[in-house]
């Protein structure tokens, strides 16, 4: 019984949208045909429930693309009016069968346009580009779209009810459409739409027969040929009014995507535009095969449907199907004979739940200026039309984020070259004498996109970097995804004060396309390299090219001597890589720590199916597998020869003799090892204090 109960509210869901989408089709037809051919109204509405029909019923098929509805959609309608009225004017002295097949061939043409440029938004995968139309504007043009909704059920074909109309024509619908509401509200959406749709009409006196959206009744259609082979097409005007087709084509692209995020924010599981921009093509295929109006998913119809019934399926889309069937079957006609009122109610109902969500919901939960912006994206819809609400909202928008932006920091973090080292490991003499070389470099790292707005920011960064006294500056890229030539122009006018100073820049990190935005505007005034590492490489070795070569002060090493001359049996012994032997492996168990006396190690990283990454450098003196013989844990990274190399051993076997015989070398080798991972751990301490702290 519960699967029965679900099943027919899902049908009722659907039915209701059905009855909606075949008034807003007679609307169109009305509207459009109108202008150009009046006498071929109904017929034009008869081949639009044909369409309708069969669009319908393709949607039900796939899997991907169930549970939401369909419908033809009103921004094609305004922006063909004048067209139409143009068709209707020009072709005024030939027969009206000619201006109808004329309009028919427009309605088909932008039909086939539209679902092509859908179908390829769907193909390259740009159905997410919805997602970055701004939330305030998304939230503006579905409030906009709840706005219209009542103004119309309140007067369906006469324009504002305060002018146009009077209470007793728009009250009942109005309140009865509140009272549903607020038992919608409450969990009771199928009670309320059937108790005051019932009650709506039962006030209103309304019998049906009453006159619908189309001037009058008509008979049934005498010829049943295509509106394309109704008469003579006059292409040279199709030709003359091709901008607007493609304005049309352009406008409902924009409208379902925007459509289609709306539905995917609404649907918990989240829905993939991708397949329903695909299925547009065929569904707007069969429209213009019918010169029908362009259609896509439906966002007010199927949160009207979700309202009723949440989850999605096939039965929704089914119920819309037997409306459309049924009003096929007893003459298209009949739609004109439905109480007004009823519909009245429906769109009252809809567009209250819209303005409910919209306006009293999404900008509670909003920064202030965001629910600014969308009572201010409203205000220009309702004043204009959608096109001009989303493209003003989506200008200011951009314009707060580019405001909100330029308030970001651009550098992430500042080192000194004594804190934030290569990864090169050298003798302990070398690490200390790099350890001291606090004024001869520093590191900054910039972060985001620098554009105008942050032009102020960068610049008081980049005399900060030249105002410290080092000697020379690095410029570290790897987290700048952009850069405008405002950011250019203060990069080069930095480059040209350093040169004035003597002070020498490094570039590093910077991804294709900021190094070719750069590459244009700073000639050799800098030193471009790829990674960071690399340009802590080169000033690293500038520093100690310039510090005298003796290390004196490598106490591990002359431990180890000492341990030579003391032993007459080798406690200690040699061992000779070739270039690219490997000296130990990722995984493997610790047995010795080695110092590389001759030759160049690399430590990397080389999971299986993963390719190796470089983490580490050895140049002579540096100890290398100390942290296994400490700790007992396995190796963390495979090191291997790039050139021939010679390595002093120390194993676990010799470590016990020591401690047997000579407690105080083993104790100083212990002490150099404890010291030589102090030093690193210090050293990352400090960094990661850097890193926690805030950017500026």
């Amino acid at each position: 019984m519960v699967a029965l109960s679900h099943a027919l509210r899902r049908l009722f869901a659907g039915a209701l949208a059905g009855l909606l989408s075949c008034l807003y089709l007679s609307l169109f037809i009305s509207l459009l045909f109108s202008a150009a051919a009046p006498a071929f109204q109904h017929d034009a509405l008869a081949f639009g429930l044909v369409a309708s029909l069969g669009g319908s019923l393709t949607i039900l098929v796939p899997e991907r693309i169930k549970g939401l509805l369909w419908q033809a959609q009103s921004i094609t309608v305004m922006v063909l009016l004048t067209p139409a009225t143009q068709i209707g004017e020009a072709l005024q002295g030939s027969s009206q069968a000619s201006a109808f097949a004329t309009m028919a061939a427009l309605l088909s043409l932008t039909a086939l346009l539209s679902g092509l440029a859908m179908a390829l938004f769907g193909r390259l995968r740009l159905g997410r580009l919805g997602v970055a139309v701004p939330y305030p504007v998304l939230g503006g043009f579905l409030a906009a779209t709840g706005m219209l909704l009542v103004l119309r059920g309140l007067s369906p074909g006469d324009g504002l009810p305060a002018v146009l109309a009077t209470a007793a024509d728009w009250a009942p619908p109005l309140l009865c459409a509140l009272g549903a509401f607020a038992l919608a509200q409450k969990g009771h959406q199928t009670i309320g739409l059937l108790a005051f749709g019932a009650l709506c009409v039962a006030i209103s006196g309304i019998l049906p027969g009453e006159p619908g959206p189309l001037a009058a009744p008509a008979p049934e259609m005498a010829d049943h040929r295509l509106p394309l082979l109704a008469g003579v097409i006059d292409w040279g005007l199709v030709w003359q009014l091709a901008p607007s087709i493609l304005l049309a084509a352009g406008l409902s692209v924009l409208s379902v995507l925007v459509n289609l995020t709306a539905l995917n924010r609404q649907d918990a599981d989240g829905l993939d535009p991708d397949p329903f921009l695909r299925w547009c093509l065929p569904e707007n295929l069969w429209n213009a095969a019918f010169s029908s109006i362009v259609a896509f998913p439906s966002y007010a119809l199927t949160q009207l449907a979700w309202q009723i019934a949440p989850a999605r399926s096939r039965l929704a889309p089914l119920g819309m199907v037997l409306v459309v069937a049924g009003f096929l079957a007893v003459g298209p006609g009949r739609i004109l004979d439905m109480p007004q009122v009823l519909f009245q109610f429906l769109m009252n109902y809809l567009g209250l739940g819209l303005i409910h969500a919209w306006l009293w919901s999404a900008p509670r939960r909003m920064p202030r200026p965001d629910a600014a912006l969308l009572f201010a994206i409203l205000g220009v819809t309702l004043t204009y039309d959608f096109l001009t609400g989303i493209a003003v909202g989506t200008v200011a928008a951009a314009l707060r984020f580019s405001f909100a932006y330029a308030r970001l920091p651009v550098r992430r973090a500042r080192f000194d070259a004594a804190l934030r080292r290569s990864s090169v490991e050298r003798s302990e003499a070398r690490q200390l004498r790099l350890a001291g070389s606090e004024q001869e470099a520093v590191v900054v790292q910039l972060t985001g996109f620098l554009f105008f707005g942050s032009a102020p920011a960068l610049d008081s960064v980049l005399d900060e970097a030249l105002g410290c006294g080092a000697a020379r500056v690095i410029l570290d890229f790897q987290a700048v995804r952009g850069v405008d030539v405002s950011a250019v122009t203060g990069v080069r006018q930095f480059l040209q004060r350093a040169a004035g100073r003597g002070i020498e820049v490094y570039l590093a990190g910077m991804n294709r396309e900021v190094e070719a935005d750069l590459s244009r505007s700073i000639g050799t005034t800098a030193i471009v390299v790829e990674r960071l590492d690399d340009a802590l490489r080169l000033v690293e070795e500038d520093i100690l090219s310039a510090a005298p070569q003796d290390d004196e002060q490598d106490e591990l090493r002359q431990t180890l001597a000492q341990i030579e001359a003391e032993f007459p049996d080798p406690v200690l012994s040699r061992r000779a890589l070739a270039a690219g032997e490997v000296l130990f492996r990722i995984g493997e168990p610790p047995d010795a720590l080695y110092v590389l006396e001759q030759g160049t190690l690399v430590a990397e990283i080389n999971r299986s199916g993963v390719a190796a990454f470089r983490v580490a450098e050895f140049r002579p003196g540096a100890v290398v597998g100390e942290m296994g013989m400490v700790s007992g844990a396995r190796r963390s990274a495979s090191v291997r020869a790039l050139e021939p190399c010679t390595l002093m051993e120390l194993d676990a076997r010799a470590m016990d003799r020591l401690k047997r015989d000579r407690p105080d070398l083993a104790l100083a080798v212990t002490e150099r090892i404890a010291a030589t991972l102090a030093r690193r751990l210090s050293q990352s301490t400090r960094l990661l204090h850097i890193y926690e702290r805030p950017p500026q």
